[in-house]
């Protein structure tokens, strides 16, 4: 079981889509059996794989009955021994799972109140935040007694709450989902530098994050993606498509298949996207994800109105300029082993 939070501190960077769509992907290509945790107050990750009725069930009704990730922490750092995650995980949720299973602990507007708790709660005679955040932890940990689970993604808010400190302190690897706008590369490391004041968060997890390029145009950021190539970015991104962005309310009729409903440029961009997730995180790659070996010259990435190659990028060789006639591919850009900052 690996814990993955995907969170950034900046806000619209489609941290939530990215969590709904690694999930799918992870589902359908490996057959994984995912649990998606909705640690953000906004819970826009549960309204993609729940219905309207689903969620009033699971999340409005008696407080002491709700099947929500703010119940779940709240009993985790105020009660003796840990909950049984079990009475708190939905199985099978969504539309899109091939032979793998989708579940969620569903968020609620309430986890914000729950994350002030645990600071009180820390402030405590006899309990310290350093404490507090320690049972958190161990609480996401626990969460696999509801599966098993191959991984565990966490869909985390901007800010970087009590919550997040704690899932990132049981985290094995970070996903920075982030725009490949002006300031995509100093907001990393902004992240970064918050990130390494807090001693709970391991500096592996830390130093071996992976950016995950999304809302892709490449007439309008192509020219700002040599900026990250410090970071070691998934190959491919995730261009902005229409089918992305209407997936982004549940609905009962949807698509069972990756292609089905979000097209089949997307599902071969997220086939390479899960292909190094998973070795990124050291599970096997099944036969199901995409065989073909990744692509050596230029990808392309294909939006709505547009297919384009990606950048001619800057060349070490050649002052940082594009060498004249040659096409390079995100490979080329970003090197996957990390360079000092």
């Amino acid at each position: 079981m690996k814990v993955v939070p995907v969170f950034n501190m900046k806000g619209g960077v489609a941290k939530t889509t990215s969590s709904v769509l690694l999930a799918e992907g992870l589902a359908q290509f490996c057959g994984f059996r995912v649990l998606i945790v909705d640690a953000d107050p906004q819970l826009n990750a549960t309204r993609m794989v729940l219905s309207h009725t689903a969620i009033a069930e699971a999340v409005s009704g008696p407080q002491n009955r709700a099947r929500t990730v703010a119940r779940y922490l709240l009993k985790s750092v105020t009660e003796t021994g840990l909950p049984d995650p079990r009475d708190f995980v939905l199985p099978k949720v969504g539309t899109i799972h091939g032979a793998g299973q989708i579940d969620l602990l569903a968020g609620t507007p309430r986890t914000a109140e729950v994350a002030d708790t645990m600071l009180v709660a820390g402030a405590n005679p006899g309990r310290t935040l350093e404490n507090v955040l320690q049972r958190a932890s161990m609480a996401f940990r626990k969460l696999n007694e509801a599966g098993p689970y191959d991984v565990i993604l966490v869909d985390c808010p901007p800010g970087l709450t009590t919550i997040v400190r704690a899932a990132l302190s049981a985290a094995d690897l970070l996903i920075v989902p982030t725009t490949a706008d002006d300031t995509a590369y100093t907001g990393i490391g902004n992240l970064v530098w918050h990130l390494q004041q807090h001693r709970e968060i391991r500096p592996a997890v830390v130093e071996n994050r992976r950016i995950l390029v999304t809302r892709y145009q490449a007439a309008i950021h192509e020219s700002n993606l040599p900026s990250l190539k410090r970071e070691s970015v998934f190959m491919a991104p995730i261009a902005e498509r229409s089918t992305i962005r209407d997936a982004r309310l549940f609905s009962p009729h949807s698509e069972t298949s990756f292609k089905g409903k979000y097209g089949g440029p997307a599902e071969k961009d997220f086939k390479k996207i899960i292909a190094e997730l998973t070795a990124a995180l050291g599970l096997a790659r099944p036969n199901s994800v995409a065989k073909e070996p990744l692509p050596k010259d230029v990808i392309h990435v294909k939006g709505d109105q547009d297919s384009r190659e990606l950048p001619n990028g800057a060349d070490k060789h050649h002052g940082g300029k594009a060498r004249p006639g040659k096409k390079i591919s995100f490979s080329d850009l970003f090197s996957f082993s990390r360079r000092p900052h």
